[in-house]
Protein backbone atom coordinates (compact mmCIF):
# COMPACT_ATOMS: atom_id res chain seq x y z
CA UNK A 1 0.00 0.00 0.00
CA UNK A 2 2.87 2.12 1.18
CA UNK A 3 4.77 1.15 -2.42
CA UNK A 4 1.42 1.57 -4.20
CA UNK A 5 1.04 5.62 -2.73
CA UNK A 6 4.87 6.47 -3.43
CA UNK A 7 4.27 5.41 -7.10
CA UNK A 8 1.32 7.88 -7.42
CA UNK A 9 3.06 10.26 -5.78
CA UNK A 10 5.89 9.63 -8.40
CA UNK A 11 3.47 9.42 -11.08
CA UNK A 12 1.92 12.81 -10.31
CA UNK A 13 5.61 14.50 -9.53
CA UNK A 14 6.12 13.31 -13.27
CA UNK A 15 3.06 14.59 -15.05
CA UNK A 16 3.91 18.06 -13.20
CA UNK A 17 7.28 17.84 -14.43
CA UNK A 18 5.92 17.48 -18.12
CA UNK A 19 3.32 20.16 -18.00
CA UNK A 20 6.40 22.36 -16.71
CA UNK A 21 8.09 21.72 -19.62
CA UNK A 22 5.39 22.54 -21.73
CA UNK A 23 4.43 25.92 -19.55
CA UNK A 24 7.88 26.95 -20.09
CA UNK A 25 7.92 26.54 -23.71
CA UNK A 26 4.91 28.76 -24.02
CA UNK A 27 5.97 31.51 -21.50
CA UNK A 28 9.59 31.35 -23.79
CA UNK A 29 7.57 31.44 -27.19
CA UNK A 30 4.86 34.62 -25.77
CA UNK A 31 8.44 36.73 -24.44
CA UNK A 32 9.89 36.01 -27.76
CA UNK A 33 6.92 37.19 -29.95
CA UNK A 34 6.45 39.99 -27.76
CA UNK A 35 9.78 41.41 -27.22
CA UNK A 36 10.40 40.71 -31.10
CA UNK A 37 6.97 42.19 -32.03
CA UNK A 38 7.31 45.48 -29.85
CA UNK A 39 10.85 45.97 -31.50
CA UNK A 40 9.43 45.69 -35.12
CA UNK A 41 7.00 48.78 -34.09
CA UNK A 42 9.17 50.71 -32.36
CA UNK A 43 11.59 50.92 -35.01
CA UNK A 44 10.65 49.60 -38.48
CA UNK A 45 7.16 50.25 -38.35
CA UNK A 46 8.32 53.98 -36.92
CA UNK A 47 8.80 56.89 -39.61
CA UNK A 48 10.55 58.92 -37.38
CA UNK A 49 13.43 55.91 -36.16
CA UNK A 50 13.71 54.89 -40.15
CA UNK A 51 13.99 58.51 -41.07
CA UNK A 52 17.32 58.53 -39.12
CA UNK A 53 18.12 55.16 -40.14
CA UNK A 54 18.53 55.89 -43.31
CA UNK A 55 20.60 59.01 -42.93
CA UNK A 56 23.45 57.10 -41.45
CA UNK A 57 26.14 56.77 -43.80
CA UNK A 58 26.04 53.17 -43.94
CA UNK A 59 22.41 53.39 -45.37
CA UNK A 60 23.21 56.45 -47.68
CA UNK A 61 23.99 54.71 -50.81
CA UNK A 62 21.43 51.73 -50.78
CA UNK A 63 18.56 55.29 -50.67
CA UNK A 64 20.31 56.68 -53.20
CA UNK A 65 20.08 53.86 -55.40
CA UNK A 66 16.63 52.90 -54.42
CA UNK A 67 15.00 56.48 -54.97
CA UNK A 68 17.56 57.80 -58.16
CA UNK A 69 16.47 53.81 -59.77
CA UNK A 70 12.66 55.29 -59.44
CA UNK A 71 13.30 58.96 -60.62
CA UNK A 72 14.98 57.15 -63.57
CA UNK A 73 11.52 55.75 -64.58
CA UNK A 74 9.50 59.20 -63.71
CA UNK A 75 12.26 60.65 -65.99
CA UNK A 76 11.32 58.11 -69.06
CA UNK A 77 7.51 58.47 -67.96
CA UNK A 78 8.17 62.20 -68.71
CA UNK A 79 9.71 61.59 -72.00
CA UNK A 80 13.99 62.70 -71.21
CA UNK A 81 16.97 60.96 -72.37
CA UNK A 82 18.86 59.60 -69.94
CA UNK A 83 23.19 59.93 -71.39
CA UNK A 84 24.87 57.95 -68.37
CA UNK A 85 24.23 55.06 -65.78
CA UNK A 86 25.37 57.59 -62.92
CA UNK A 87 22.74 58.83 -60.28
CA UNK A 88 21.33 61.76 -61.25
CA UNK A 89 19.95 63.22 -57.83
CA UNK A 90 22.56 63.10 -55.10
CA UNK A 91 21.44 62.57 -50.98
CA UNK A 92 20.24 66.12 -49.95
CA UNK A 93 17.61 65.51 -52.94
CA UNK A 94 16.84 62.00 -52.56
CA UNK A 95 16.82 62.01 -48.41
CA UNK A 96 14.08 64.21 -48.57
CA UNK A 97 11.81 62.16 -51.10
CA UNK A 98 12.88 59.19 -48.72
CA UNK A 99 11.36 60.69 -45.79
CA UNK A 100 8.24 61.96 -47.62
CA UNK A 101 7.60 57.98 -48.66
CA UNK A 102 8.22 56.92 -44.84
CA UNK A 103 6.10 59.09 -43.74
CA UNK A 104 3.28 58.14 -46.58
CA UNK A 105 3.96 54.35 -45.23
CA UNK A 106 4.88 54.05 -41.85
CA UNK A 107 3.35 55.21 -38.57
CA UNK A 108 0.05 54.07 -37.41
CA UNK A 109 -2.62 55.49 -39.92
CA UNK A 110 -6.12 54.23 -41.16
CA UNK A 111 -6.09 52.47 -44.85
CA UNK A 112 -5.51 54.73 -47.44
CA UNK A 113 -6.70 54.76 -50.87
CA UNK A 114 -5.24 57.59 -52.99
CA UNK A 115 -1.48 59.02 -53.52
CA UNK A 116 -2.26 62.21 -55.54
CA UNK A 117 -0.74 64.44 -52.61
CA UNK A 118 2.04 62.06 -52.65
CA UNK A 119 2.93 62.26 -55.90
CA UNK A 120 2.10 66.46 -55.57
CA UNK A 121 4.92 66.42 -52.67
CA UNK A 122 7.30 64.38 -54.60
CA UNK A 123 6.70 66.99 -57.63
CA UNK A 124 7.29 69.83 -55.40
CA UNK A 125 10.25 68.51 -54.06
CA UNK A 126 12.07 67.64 -57.18
CA UNK A 127 11.46 71.38 -58.23
CA UNK A 128 12.84 72.81 -54.82
CA UNK A 129 15.67 70.82 -54.66
CA UNK A 130 17.33 70.92 -58.02
CA UNK A 131 19.32 73.65 -58.09
CA UNK A 132 22.12 74.57 -60.28
CA UNK A 133 24.93 72.62 -58.73
CA UNK A 134 22.57 69.16 -59.44
CA UNK A 135 23.37 67.37 -62.92
CA UNK A 136 22.21 68.56 -66.25
CA UNK A 137 19.83 65.94 -66.79
CA UNK A 138 18.06 66.23 -63.31
CA UNK A 139 17.78 70.23 -64.01
CA UNK A 140 16.73 68.98 -67.85
CA UNK A 141 13.77 66.63 -65.84
CA UNK A 142 13.11 69.73 -63.91
CA UNK A 143 12.45 71.57 -66.81
CA UNK A 144 10.03 69.44 -67.88
CA UNK A 145 8.22 69.02 -64.55
CA UNK A 146 7.54 72.83 -64.61
CA UNK A 147 6.43 72.84 -68.37
CA UNK A 148 3.72 70.06 -67.52
CA UNK A 149 2.72 69.89 -64.04
CA UNK A 150 -0.70 67.99 -64.40
CA UNK A 151 1.53 65.37 -66.73
CA UNK A 152 4.58 65.02 -64.35
CA UNK A 153 2.01 64.46 -61.39
CA UNK A 154 1.02 61.42 -62.89
CA UNK A 155 4.51 60.23 -64.40
CA UNK A 156 5.21 60.95 -60.43
CA UNK A 157 2.78 58.13 -59.89
CA UNK A 158 4.08 55.69 -62.50
CA UNK A 159 7.36 56.34 -61.69
CA UNK A 160 7.82 56.04 -58.65
CA UNK A 161 5.25 53.18 -58.54
CA UNK A 162 3.19 55.07 -55.75
CA UNK A 163 0.45 52.18 -56.62
CA UNK A 164 2.99 49.45 -54.62
CA UNK A 165 3.69 52.38 -52.26
CA UNK A 166 0.28 52.60 -51.21
CA UNK A 167 -0.19 48.94 -51.04
CA UNK A 168 2.67 48.56 -48.44
CA UNK A 169 1.13 51.87 -46.64
CA UNK A 170 -1.77 49.42 -45.83
CA UNK A 171 0.19 46.31 -45.11
CA UNK A 172 1.55 48.54 -42.22
CA UNK A 173 -1.99 49.51 -41.12
CA UNK A 174 -2.44 45.47 -40.64
CA UNK A 175 0.66 45.48 -39.57
CA UNK A 176 0.00 47.28 -36.31
CA UNK A 177 -3.54 45.88 -35.97
CA UNK A 178 -2.04 42.14 -36.02
CA UNK A 179 0.71 43.01 -34.34
CA UNK A 180 -1.37 44.72 -31.23
CA UNK A 181 -3.44 42.01 -31.08
CA UNK A 182 -0.18 39.31 -30.96
CA UNK A 183 1.39 41.47 -28.14
CA UNK A 184 -1.83 41.67 -25.96
CA UNK A 185 -2.16 37.71 -26.66
CA UNK A 186 1.41 37.09 -26.01
CA UNK A 187 1.07 39.42 -22.72
CA UNK A 188 -2.36 37.08 -21.75
CA UNK A 189 -0.44 34.18 -22.54
CA UNK A 190 2.55 35.20 -20.00
CA UNK A 191 0.09 36.04 -17.28
CA UNK A 192 -2.01 33.23 -17.73
CA UNK A 193 1.18 30.66 -17.45
CA UNK A 194 2.20 32.31 -14.19
CA UNK A 195 -1.45 32.39 -12.67
CA UNK A 196 -1.35 28.70 -13.62
CA UNK A 197 2.40 27.67 -12.13
CA UNK A 198 1.01 28.89 -9.06
CA UNK A 199 -1.21 26.32 -8.51
CA UNK A 200 2.24 23.78 -8.83
CA UNK A 201 5.07 26.04 -7.62
CA UNK A 202 6.11 29.11 -5.05
CA UNK A 203 6.98 31.98 -6.20
CA UNK A 204 11.06 30.93 -6.05
CA UNK A 205 9.94 28.22 -9.03
CA UNK A 206 7.87 30.34 -10.72
CA UNK A 207 10.94 32.88 -10.92
CA UNK A 208 13.34 30.22 -11.75
CA UNK A 209 10.73 28.76 -14.65
CA UNK A 210 10.02 32.30 -15.82
CA UNK A 211 13.96 33.41 -16.69
CA UNK A 212 14.82 30.31 -17.69
CA UNK A 213 12.43 30.85 -20.41
CA UNK A 214 12.94 34.77 -20.94
CA UNK A 215 17.00 33.00 -21.51
CA UNK A 216 15.32 30.45 -24.28
CA UNK A 217 14.20 33.52 -25.84
CA UNK A 218 17.06 35.82 -25.87
CA UNK A 219 19.03 32.71 -27.71
CA UNK A 220 16.29 32.47 -30.03
CA UNK A 221 16.66 36.42 -30.66
CA UNK A 222 20.67 35.80 -31.11
CA UNK A 223 20.13 33.29 -33.18
CA UNK A 224 17.32 34.09 -35.74
CA UNK A 225 17.73 37.86 -36.38
CA UNK A 226 21.68 36.80 -36.96
CA UNK A 227 20.84 35.27 -39.70
CA UNK A 228 18.80 37.31 -41.25
CA UNK A 229 20.79 40.95 -40.31
CA UNK A 230 23.44 38.84 -42.54
CA UNK A 231 21.34 38.03 -45.61
CA UNK A 232 22.19 41.32 -47.74
CA UNK A 233 25.48 40.31 -47.69
CA UNK A 234 25.06 36.81 -48.75
CA UNK A 235 22.39 37.23 -51.45
CA UNK A 236 20.80 40.10 -53.47
CA UNK A 237 17.85 40.53 -51.08
CA UNK A 238 15.65 42.53 -53.82
CA UNK A 239 16.43 39.95 -56.28
CA UNK A 240 15.07 37.20 -53.95
CA UNK A 241 12.68 39.37 -51.77
CA UNK A 242 11.51 42.53 -54.19
CA UNK A 243 12.39 45.40 -54.08
CA UNK A 244 10.65 47.22 -51.32
CA UNK A 245 10.99 44.15 -49.24
CA UNK A 246 15.25 43.87 -50.24
CA UNK A 247 15.20 48.04 -49.21
CA UNK A 248 13.78 47.29 -46.20
CA UNK A 249 16.08 44.13 -44.99
CA UNK A 250 19.30 46.24 -46.56
CA UNK A 251 18.31 49.07 -44.28
CA UNK A 252 17.20 46.89 -41.45
CA UNK A 253 19.79 45.28 -41.33
CA UNK A 254 21.28 47.51 -38.60
CA UNK A 255 18.00 47.29 -37.18
CA UNK A 256 18.64 43.65 -36.65
CA UNK A 257 21.77 43.41 -35.28
CA UNK A 258 20.52 45.84 -32.50
CA UNK A 259 17.33 43.14 -31.79
CA UNK A 260 20.42 40.40 -31.46
CA UNK A 261 21.70 42.55 -28.96
CA UNK A 262 18.53 43.10 -27.43
CA UNK A 263 18.33 39.12 -27.04
CA UNK A 264 21.89 39.21 -25.44
CA UNK A 265 20.66 41.40 -23.08
CA UNK A 266 17.65 40.03 -22.43
CA UNK A 267 20.06 36.10 -22.01
CA UNK A 268 22.31 38.01 -19.70
CA UNK A 269 19.63 39.94 -17.16
CA UNK A 270 18.21 36.34 -17.15
CA UNK A 271 20.78 34.23 -16.29
CA UNK A 272 21.33 35.84 -12.58
CA UNK A 273 17.92 35.86 -11.22
CA UNK A 274 17.54 31.80 -12.94
CA UNK A 275 21.23 31.03 -11.13
CA UNK A 276 19.84 32.34 -7.97
CA UNK A 277 16.36 31.07 -7.82
CA UNK A 278 17.72 27.67 -8.37
CA UNK A 279 16.33 25.07 -6.54
CA UNK A 280 17.97 21.83 -5.08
Amino acid sequence: MTEQKTRQRSDMHRINQEENSKYRGFLGFSIFILVAVAFFMGTIMNPGFMKNQIAKDSNIEVVNNAVNARFDSFANYLGSDKDSDKNLLNSTQTLPIANELLDYTLGFHWFKTDTSELAKDIQKLLVQKIDDDSSTEAKSVQKLINKSEFTAQYAVASGFDLDTVLKFANAVTLGWIIGGAIILLAALMIISVILRLKHYFGPREIIHNFFGSSMWAGAFLIGIFGIISILPSVMNVERVFGQTAGLMLEVGSGIFLELVIVGVGLFIVSVIPFNLSTTK
